[in-house]
């Protein structure tokens, strides 16, 4: 099994098990009716988590972040805090979106077993500004990679029209295209291409290079890592009503962070200790970051369902703010299953053909620096 289909074939999985995690709701316990809404038996926490757990009976999903504020309220927000962004840049949050799209191969539950070896799992993300503008997006199908960014574009939407940037990207890529040919393609703002045979002779490389001494989690330290968010979070949170509204029911989630570091942190700690020269600084920072949290520090998450699914979540960031402004201010996820990303016409194939050569050279350069460094006796 290579490297790329073990990454796509876990995709699925590992989204759907990233978004249970965040609102520390499991499967077991929840109490669910024939058609899949909240019963009126359930508690706000039951009716959250088969809400949730829902979600991964589908074979797509898509996950659309956002900071849903009018101009006028950016431009306040902007004002109210000098390390706010520009009113430019502001404008550019109000009419922005990064989206996450997923689905498995042959149509089959994001949650189940199949999911995680089929090799037809894709993905898509991306960042998007109004209707169709997305200079910037990354797409996984049929086990080939596509990439797109439009620099220019990219920098104009988010308040920073300069072109020095866009020139000196366009111009790196441009020198790399004689290593890589085609990204000249990708420096003008065209698809690129990766595919999955091209990415056969990295193979041997990358079992060289864990071979000299890296290491990863493996899937048993993320299910173990994924087991202990959810049951953290679960211990420090709580749900209520919220008065249903368009037909949707709501909910109000109060996650104590305090509470839900101090029991995670050890476990965070153990999983990393397992990265060489990532583990300290990793730990450390985890560590700052729990002090730095006031105790019974508490976050609220608004989320409302439809259908008996979760269809949007909302974080507002007042909440967090020495100056609260007088409205909302929410990261709002959107949810939603638009069906399975495709893979965009005329994307020029990148040639990787040079690189297990220049790669190779890189690895036993860094091998030999090493071991000659080594103590005598060593």
């Amino acid at each position: 099994m290579t490297k790329a289909n073990d990454k796509g074939r876990r995709i699925s999985a590992v989204t759907v098990g990233a978004l249970v995690a965040t609102f520390g709701l499991a499967a077991c316990g929840a109490n669910k009716s024939a058609g899949g809404r909240a019963t009126s038996s359930q508690s706000p926490q039951q009716a959250v988590q088969s809400a949730v757990t829902k979600l991964g009976s589908q074979s797509s999903l898509e996950l659309a972040f956002s900071l849903p504020i009018t101009q006028s309220q950016a431009e306040q927000l902007h004002s109210a805090n000098s390390q706010a962004p520009t009113p430019a840049e502001a404008q550019a949050l109000t009419t922005g979106q990064f989206f996450l799209t997923e689905a498995t191969g042959h149509g089959e539950a994001l949650d189940s077993p199949k999911a995680l070896t089929d090799q037809l799992n894709s993905l898509d993300a991306g960042l998007s500004f109004g209707s169709n503008n997305t200079p910037l997006e990354f797409r996984y199908v049929a086990q080939n990679l596509f990439l797109r960014v439009q620099v220019q574009q990219l920098l104009s939407d988010v308040g920073q029209p300069s072109s020095t940037a866009a020139s000196r990207f366009t111009k790196g890529l441009n020198q790399l295209s004689s290593y890589i040919p085609g990204l000249g393609d990708l420096a003008q703002g065209k698809w690129v291409e990766v595919s999955h045979a091209s990415l056969l002779p990295l193979e041997g490389l990358l079992e060289q290079s864990q071979a000299s001494g890296s290491s990863s989690l493996s899937q048993t330290q993320m299910r173990t890592l994924r087991n202990e968010v959810l049951s953290s979070i679960q211990a420090n949170s709580t749900a209520s009503s919220l008065t249903p509204s368009n037909g949707r029911g709501g909910y109000s989630v109060t996650v104590n962070v305090s509470g839900m570091l101090t029991t995670l942190l050890p476990q965070l700690q153990s999983t990393i200790s397992s990265l060489p020269g990532f583990s300290s600084q990793a730990s450390k920072a985890f560590s700052k970051a729990k002090n730095a949290i006031p105790a019974g520090k508490s976050a609220v998450i608004d989320v409302y369902t439809s259908g008996g699914k979760l269809t949007e979540a909302d974080l507002d960031l007042n909440q967090f703010a020495n100056h609260k402004m007088s409205f909302p201010v929410p990261v709002r996820m959107a949810i939603s299953s638009p069906g399975a990303p495709t893979a965009p016409s005329g994307a020029t194939n990148l040639d990787l053909s040079k690189l297990p050569t220049l790669l190779g050279g890189l690895l036993g350069s860094l091998g030999h620096s090493s071991s000659s460094t080594a103590p005598v006796g060593a």
